[in-house]
């Protein structure tokens, strides 16, 4: 809940920031995206916390994923990431785990 909150506020400072205009409006500075894809997957095969820290290390560790949530009950892992990751990548390292994703 904490990860949400502090993602939330972050997006809200930049929008902040950003609508308020720069001096600069031709300057070479890069700009940052602040765009986020909330994909949420149904995956069968976990039971145990062991399950949980599993998936949450693997996909974490990828480039381009910005938060990971397990819900052991509900069988949902969801994934907050960047445009540019393959959601296919994703669903190949939670199946290379040992888990099934229908």
């Amino acid at each position: 809940m904490k990860r949400v909150i502090i993602f939330t506020l972050l997006i809200t400072m930049a929008f902040v920031l950003t609508a308020c205009g720069s001096e600069k409006e031709n300057s070479s500075e890069p700009t940052i995206s602040l765009t986020a894809i909330i994909t949420e997957l149904t995956v069968w095969g976990m039971s145990c916390s062991r399950c949980v820290n599993s998936i949450t290390s693997t996909v974490s560790a990828m480039d381009g994923v910005i938060d990971v949530s397990v819900d052991l009950r509900a069988e949902k892992v969801t994934v907050t990431h960047t445009p540019e990751l393959d959601i296919a990548l994703v669903k190949s390292a939670i199946t290379g785990e040992g888990f099934q994703i229908p």
